[in-house]
């Protein structure tokens, strides 16, 4: 679960019209996309590939959402397609390099990727963003498995 904090801080990145990807029953701001039904959001899709129209979004928020999924590249390019010139993209993550190796795999936590400041800047820009910002955001009270979170903020 993603602490209130670290809403709140990606919440600074979303101006003008957006989408929040992967956002689960608590949407941080924008347009709710996500594949669960139970989530109520505004639309059920894949987040590999998003039945919207491109170059029409000034932000996308994707909190916690990246590390499920094996096709990172897929997925930051439907991201890249959706937002306009200059548009930008906040992506929060867990911090592989605090994951404890016994949970490496546990799919209970879904998770299937691990990603550094520097693997996920580079995922990015191979896709065409340029990095605006990247930083930890410690998790004080999450599961010890998870420590710090990754967030990267890039512009298209």
């Amino acid at each position: 679960m993603v602490q209130q904090e670290e809403r709140e801080y990606l919440k600074k990145f979303a101006k003008g019209r957006g989408i929040d990807i992967g956002c689960g029953a608590e949407r941080i701001a924008g347009f709710g996309i996500d594949n669960d039904p139970a989530c109520n959001p505004d639309v059920i899709a894949d987040m590999h590939n998003i039945p919207l129209k491109g170059n029409k979004y000034d932000f996308i928020i994707a909190c916690h959402c990246l590390e499920h999924t094996v096709h990172t590249i897929r997925c930051l390019k439907e991201w890249h397609r959706l937002l306009k010139v200059e548009g930008r993209i906040a992506i929060a993550v867990p911090n592989g390099e605090k994951v404890n190796t016994e949970n490496l795999g546990d799919r209970r936590y879904g998770h299937v990727q691990l990603f550094s400041l520097k693997t996920l800047s580079n995922f990015l820009e191979f896709v065409g963003f340029k990095i605006v910002k990247s930083t930890y955001f410690d998790k004080k009270e999450a599961a010890e498995h998870i420590g710090q979170s990754i967030i990267v903020v890039a512009e298209k």
